[in-house]
């Protein structure tokens, strides 16, 4: 299976490898990237607080490749992967729901309307003692949850349609699309409408931008020099 990326700025790196450069300030607790520790706070002598945890968070489409890279990163940097669908299909295996990606979507949803947009990021960000990757938050509001919540390291994977569709026939995960343009389509009403579901606005909120469309190598190459690994 095919994957490659192309991120945002260059350096050297392989022919059409780019790596876009962090979305953090000078001095803060981002700055190099995935950190190997959190940054310091003012606080007044004598006052005691807990360190917040990093998360490095891991989005994108189905077929871009995140799972991939999740589980890349996670062994680079010893530690574990907490998928957002996981714990969803959890809760839905309790209430005897079906897990066809239709049935998973719309329980997905219902969890959100009952429970709070807070609910799925908090149930995984609970399981992390230090450091950990987070994969699959599909909703503005997860993101905003763990931005306030740990020190968010945000990895939007990409890749072209045709694909990313290629990937998901591959791994049975088309769902009802048989066709290239029934795969976009029901993609785009998926994230649509009164749903709660952003995929794509999510993306926007990266730190880091990843279009995922050649080989294993590549990509591995590129979260390499994207974290900085010594």
């Amino acid at each position: 299976m095919a994957y490659a990326l192309a991120l945002g700025a260059s350096g050297s790196n392989p022919v059409g490898v780019r790596l876009s450069p962090p979305a953090f300030q000078k001095g803060s607790a981002r700055q190099a990237g995935f950190p190997q520790g959190i940054g310091s706070s003012s606080l007044p002598l004598g006052k005691k607080t807990t360190p917040m945890k990093t998360v490095i968070g891991i989005i994108g489409p189905i077929g871009s490749g995140k799972d991939t890279a999740a589980i890349y990163l996670a062994e680079k940097l010893g530690c574990k992967v907490y998928e957002i669908s996981g714990h969803i299909k959890k809760l839905a295996h309790e209430q005897g729901i079906l897990h066809d990606r239709q049935s998973l979507i719309d329980f997905g949803n219902r969890i959100v309307k009952e429970r709070g947009s807070e609910y799925l990021p908090n149930a995984l960000l609970e399981q992390i003692s230090e450091r950990g990757i987070i994969t699959g938050m599909r909703q503005v509001a997860q993101i905003e949850y763990l931005q306030k919540h740990s020190n968010l390291i945000l990895v939007a994977i990409d890749a072209d349609p045709e694909i990313r569709f290629k990937r998901a026939q591959a791994r049975g995960r088309l769902g009802e699309a048989t066709t290239i343009e029934e795969f976009v389509r029901l993609e785009k009403e998926e994230n649509s409408g009164d749903r709660v579901q952003r995929i794509f606005e999510c993306m926007k909120m990266a730190d880091h931008s990843v279009t995922n469309n050649g080989t294993l190598e590549e990509l591995q190459k590129a979260l390499d020099d994207l974290a900085k690994f010594q």
